[in-house]
């Protein structure tokens, strides 16, 4: 177990009700665990949820200006060296698996309020964009082009 900076263990600050959680996870009790009090359950994909007030206000801001750039908040990170795209696939994979929100669209059935849909597991893919063939030179402002138009995309709140 590691130390905190005051020379105490973590696991001594637990309670003893997460203690517990912990060792019985340590010793790969996992479903066991995983029905502890500290567990989310996950809801069932097939009915659609309750959206949060921020949730609403973001669809509300949506349909009042279509294809707003308003909440679209690009980033961009350069990795040198080779890159294994299907490690990178399968790991973005399992984030988007467990992590329901990344999955989650918001719909309106003609109903009074909007709800939450929890989309496939496998909805989500990598976008490759290979540019060994574009002249050394050139890489960097067609890598810079192809990154504007992508943060100019609005997102699709009904579509992911």
């Amino acid at each position: 177990m590691t130390e905190d900076r005051g020379g105490g263990r973590r696991r001594d600050k637990l309670s003893s009700a997460k203690r517990a959680l912990l060792q019985a996870r340590l010793r790969g009790e996992t479903q066991a665990a995983d029905q502890g009090g500290d567990a989310i359950q996950r809801g069932d994909p097939d009915v659609p949820a309750p959206m949060s007030f921020q949730q609403r206000r973001l669809w509300f801001l949506e349909q009042l200006e279509p294809g707003s750039l308003a909440n679209v908040l690009p980033s961009a990170l350069r990795i040198r060296g080779s890159i294994d795209a299907d490690a990178l696939q399968q790991a973005f994979g399992e984030i988007v698996r467990r992590h329901e929100s990344l999955r989650s669209v918001f719909r309106n059935d003609g109903q009074d309020e909007p709800v939450l849909a929890v989309g496939d597991e496998d909805s989500v893919r990598l976008h490759v964009e290979d540019l060994r063939q574009v002249p050394e030179a050139e890489r960097l402002e067609q890598a810079e082009r192809w990154l504007t138009d992508e943060a100019r995309r609005p997102f699709d709140l009904a579509d992911g």
